[in-house]
């Protein structure tokens, strides 16, 4: 009984934290660097992706695919008709962009300079085929592109051979995230980590796992639901041990998107209206060491308001925010330990 009303009260504690450090914050929130529109005909932003080189993003909707100079804030190009529905991400030398095609399970691969299709490649159709790809990125040598689905399957196709060379069985629910290892041999799938060599799941997590880019962590979080509210406690892993190596305090965000910085030290959260929420959470950026606010965020003309969907550049100097067809770009270098950390990211 006496357990209980203290875990009660540490809960309570945490909650009241949480918000008078989103009030605190509440006045110094940061407008865009840079606002990209994606006219296209559906009206919404279905994926994006940093260059590695970090001076470029690529965003999918509608039909097409474009890209953006994030040294002018001007777009670059658009690609042909229906060359981007979702998932769409960059070569490891950004030579080279991969897609999901229109047509079923199927991906696309473009030339990144010209913006010319360089071939399509259809996926293997079984008795549970994907009806489109809801995760694809290059393996490290470019030598075959990595592609999840809705049913939490991945698929290695052979550029060259144009065939699905190793197909892995429901690792995770639906696909949001692929990321290689340096070792070119272990994949993060979705909520497991599989060897491209032996074909075997080498291990397979409660929840969504996140490399770091520099290789040596990976991040992955539990969620608990406390009087409607979520709380998520962050974990910081050993990427060849997989012991953990740090717990962070749990955080509190009702936001319908987030994601982890790449040195894992900051959680950017969507934001979120709620009418039986404690507070209106703005969208924001958390410090995990601190369990405190760093910095929140406006959309143009709308302060305070939320977000579909929240991506880091690979370097953690950038954050995109997407709200329907627009990115909203913030430059969060300013963040010291957001610096401090990107100084020792690889790609």
């Amino acid at each position: 009984m006496i357990m209980k009303t203290i875990h009660k009260t540490n809960i309570a504690l945490i909650v009241l934290f949480c918000v008078i450090s989103i009030v605190q914050i509440a006045n110094s929130q940061v407008y865009p660097k840079y606002i990209f529109k994606h006219t296209d005909v559906n009206g919404y932003i279905g994926g994006l992706a940093f260059s590695h080189d970090h001076n470029k993003l690529i965003t999918t909707g509608g039909q097409h695919a474009m890209m953006w100079d994030l040294n002018t804030g001007q777009k670059v190009m658009t690609f042909p008709p229906y060359s981007g529905y979702y998932a769409i991400d960059f070569s490891q030398d950004d030579k080279k962009i991969v897609t999901n095609h229109v047509d079923h399970a199927t991906v696309a691969i473009w030339d990144a300079q010209t913006g010319d299709q360089i071939k399509t490649i259809q996926g293997e159709i079984d008795t549970r085929p994907p009806s489109w790809y809801t995760a694809v990125t290059f393996s490290r040598d470019g030598e075959s592109v990595l592609c999840g689905d809705e049913n939490g399957s991945l698929y290695v196709i052979d550029i060259n051979q144009e065939k699905v060379i190793q197909k892995y069985k429901y690792l995770g629910g639906y696909m949001k995230n692929i990321q290689t290892f340096p070792d070119r041999v272990r994949v993060v799938a979705s909520s497991s980590i599989v060897s491209l060599q032996s074909g075997e799941i080498i291990r397979k997590f409660d929840s969504p796992i996140f490399l770091s880019y520099d290789g040596k962590n990976l991040f992955t979080f539990s969620v608990e639901d406390i009087l409607g509210n979520w709380f998520f406690t962050t974990y910081v892993l050993d990427s060849n041990t997989y012991d953990k190596k740090n717990e962070y305090t749990p955080f509190l965000s009702n936001g319908t998107d987030h994601a982890i910085s790449p040195n894992g030290k900051f959680i950017a959260c969507s934001g979120r209206t709620k009418a039986d929420a404690i507070v209106k959470e703005m969208p924001r950026i958390i410090d995990l060491e601190t369990n405190k606010t760093a910095q929140t965020f406006a959309v143009e003309g709308m302060p305070g308001d939320v977000f579909d969907m929240v991506k880091f550049s690979r370097d953690g100097n950038m954050v995109a925010f997407v709200k329907g067809d627009t990115v909203y770009l913030y430059d969060i270098s300013g963040l010291a330990a957001g610096v401090k950390g990107a100084e020792t990211m690889q790609p």
